[in-house]
């Protein structure tokens, strides 16, 4: 009985806690400034990134993406491991990223940016092969 009651009280709590801690990584909510949704749905989220010349953000994180460059821009992104990666995107450039949680900081000018991100497997990804029927001979 108490260990049903523990697991339950587990349960809430991660339940409770759980979006706190997603949101927190949330680029939207840890960089409002820059961060604007222009549409989202099942599948993708769009955002509009506008971010000024020296501005930084805190750590946040990105599912999977395509990131379109409108403007030229300069960058250092530093990772949870301490690391930290230089990085560089010319106007007109488009450039697919693997998940990362990072903070960034702006070393160029305004960076103007387009990104989509990915949610979940798309459902024609998820669908799988159907064997061949065979045809019967009447």
């Amino acid at each position: 009985m108490k260990v049903t009651r523990l697991i339950i009280l587990l349960a809430a709590m991660m339940w409770v806690l759980a979006p706190g801690v997603a949101s927190a990584q949330d680029p939207v909510k840890v960089a409002p400034q820059d961060y604007k949704v222009l549409l989202e749905n099942d599948h993708v989220r769009v955002l509009e990134i506008t971010v000024k010349a020296g501005a930084k953000e805190a750590m946040h994180s990105h599912p999977a993406y395509v990131l379109y460059f409108m403007s030229d821009g300069k960058g250092k992104y530093s990772f949870p491991d301490g690391s930290t990666k230089e990085i560089e995107g010319k106007a007109g450039q488009t450039l697919w990223g693997d998940p990362v949680t990072h903070a960034f900081e702006n070393t160029g000018g305004d960076v103007h940016a387009l990104m989509v991100e990915m949610k979940g497997p798309h459902k024609m990804m998820q669908k799988k092969a159907e064997e061949p029927k065979k045809m019967e001979k009447k």
